[in-house]
């Protein structure tokens, strides 16, 4: 196809003749070329990084090249599409046409707080469940408002070097925290069987980015998993004192302190304060076999958590359990939006959707029978990733539709995705798939890492083969497919 010219177009369109149905989802707007001498109106069909095809209002069709259109219009057409900058810088002009996409302005929110307790519990009382909300007949699921992240938090790309872990060590996600207003990442390791018991099987280790030390701020021969963080208060959540297998021990709220040793006495300190504590609930069975298969923190008070069977939301300073529900699936994760609003719950089939204040049931999505997805919202809240088996869909929440819906040849994994940006989303088993290019465009060897997003980078913890914890642009030039 030969490329022209704004002006070329402008003079063609004079005396031309052609006329196609004007398209009904793009609007018509002024394109200008790099000059700034011609412009036409003209509204969007498709484009690539060779070639933008535009309609005029009477129906006329042109091609015009993508480097002649000004700096303005090119950043319009990154905007509106959701192509990935990383594709054009690596694979230039070989992208397919990509088509525009809805643009969903995100609301105005606040940082979500549910109300404050108003008495406190006793130190390490156990927890109780509410009784079970009754499930409603579910109803396919409307518009959701878009709930992004209320604070973003930039970390600098640094890649540090750990001890490699052993076939015992069960390692946490890791956690941004910001001590003294510094960007830190900490997680905690945890040992399995062990012969005795010793003072530093167990730890818990924070990084500075800046300079690439690692500090391990607690060691004990008690086992403590993190599990969550929130940055406004800087309080930590913590299972303290589970057994081998993580079951039993206390859910509690606490603080970290990046030192590890007292600074007059030179004498180690454990590292953590305790704010709230509480033991797991029994559910009716003894306390070393209830087990905690998931946490988060949706504010500085209230958890979320799945002990056993049962989803329930706590304020952990009162003791009291705002709802619970119970028959979940043991083993899937419930998967929070970035503004801790909605929950999904995937189960075999779709998705539940709930309020994550309340535990008000907001609708279903109907997927794969017999298949269980795997989701996670988009790092803005808009939209969510849905992978089952080969299948990747995107649904749009302002619009409560499946706007992507785009098959591989692989299989894409058995835990959640991570969006890597508007465009691109890779597989637990790391295949990145392009939106606008409607296939897999790279592949990486994470088998047995922990990723997660990061900003516009990935956080990424190798424990095995080279045990390092690193945070990166995703993908690069390196990539293999």
């Amino acid at each position: 196809m030969v490329l022209r010219t704004l002006a070329a177009v402008v003079s063609l369109l004079a005396v031309a003749g052609l006329h196609a149905q004007p398209p009904t989802d793009s609007a018509i707007r002024t394109w200008t070329d790099a000059s700034g001498k011609f412009s036409i109106q003209a509204s969007l069909i498709e484009w690539s990084q060779a070639e933008v095809k535009l309609q005029r209002p009477g129906g006329s069709r042109v091609a015009v090249d993508y480097d002649q259109l000004s700096p303005a219009d090119r950043s319009y057409l990154l905007s509106v599409s959701g192509t990935s900058k990383m594709i054009d810088d690596v694979l230039g002009d070989k992208a397919p046409l990509a088509s525009p996409e809805s643009e969903i302005l995100a609301p105005d929110l606040t940082p979500l707080q549910l109300p404050n307790a108003t008495t406190i519990s006793a130190d390490g009382s156990p927890l109780e469940l509410a009784a079970a909300i009754n499930q409603p007949e579910w109803q396919t699921l409307a518009t959701l408002a878009a709930d992004p992240p209320p604070r973003a938090i930039t970390i600098p790309e640094f890649t540090v070097s750990l001890d490699r872990f052993d076939g015992w060590a069960a390692c946490s996600r890791p956690l941004v925290m910001m001590p003294e207003g510094v960007p830190h990442i900490a997680f905690s390791i945890t040992r399995g069987m062990m012969l005795s018991a010793s003072a530093t099987n167990n730890q818990i280790t924070m990084i500075d980015p800046v300079t690439s030390v690692s500090t391990p701020v607690w060691e004990g021969a008690k086992r403590i998993t993190l599990l969550d963080h929130h940055l406004p208060s800087g309080l930590t959540l913590v299972l303290n004192d589970h057994n081998s297998v993580g079951e039993g021990g206390w859910l509690e709220l606490t603080k970290l302190t990046r030192e590890r040793f007292d600074a007059a006495t030179e004498i180690p300190s454990n590292g953590l304060k305790s704010f709230a504590r509480h033991e797991l609930p029994n559910n009716g069975k003894p306390r070393a076999n209830s087990k905690l298969r998931w946490a988060r923190l949706i504010d500085d008070e209230h958890v979320l958590a799945v002990i056993d069977d049962s989803l329930a939301c706590w304020n952990l300073v009162s003791g009291v359990c705002i709802y619970a529900l119970d028959k979940i699936d043991s083993r899937i994760e419930p998967v929070l939006s970035p503004g801790l609003r909605y929950v999904a719950l995937p189960h075999s089939g779709g998705l539940h959707f709930y309020s994550s204040v309340d535990g008000n049931p907001l609708g279903k999505l109907e997927l794969d029978r017999n298949l269980t997805p795997n989701v996670t919202f988009s790092p803005g809240g808009e939209s969510v990733a849905i992978i089952s088996g080969k299948r990747l869909r995107v649904w749009e929440m302002a619009t409560a539709t499946m706007i992507d819906e785009i098959e591989n040849r692989r299989t894409l994994g058995t835990s959640p995705p991570v969006w890597l940006d508007r465009d691109l989303v890779m597989s637990s088993n790391g295949i990145v798939i392009s939106r606008s290019r409607r296939e897999a465009v790279w592949s990486y060897d994470v088998i047995g890492d922990t990723v997660a997003p990061m900003g516009d980078d990935v956080m990424l913890l190798r424990k095995y083969r080279t045990a390092e914890l690193a945070v990166m642009k995703l993908p690069h030039e390196a990539a293999a497919n």
